[in-house]
């Protein structure tokens, strides 16, 4: 597990619009480091990224009673068309 900063959780599900399909994934929005990110590595600080997350882990943080942003432990994995994913999360 790799400690995080994570702003926050959402969940969306649906019909898509161009495809008529249903969808339903959830995401987390994590602060990774930004250090040599952009043109000749000019980036610096911290910068949001979405990542898929579990439904587990989802569900510990979208019912922790903390504010976000929080400082927790993640465990990453990938999921079954290789994505990087949020497999658990550990609160501080």
């Amino acid at each position: 597990m790799q400690e995080e900063i994570v702003f926050g959780v959402v969940h969306n599900s649906g019909i898509s619009s161009k495809t008529g399909k249903e969808y339903d994934f959830r995401q987390v929005l994590i602060a990774v480091e930004a250090n040599g990110v952009g043109s000749k590595g000019s980036g610096s600080g911290l910068m949001p990224k979405h990542r898929n997350i579990t439904k587990e882990a989802y569900r510990k943080l979208d019912n922790c009673k903390a504010e976000f942003p929080l400082h927790c432990e993640v465990q990453y994995g990938f999921d079954g068309n290789d994505r990087l994913t949020v497999k658990d999360v550990k609160l501080s």
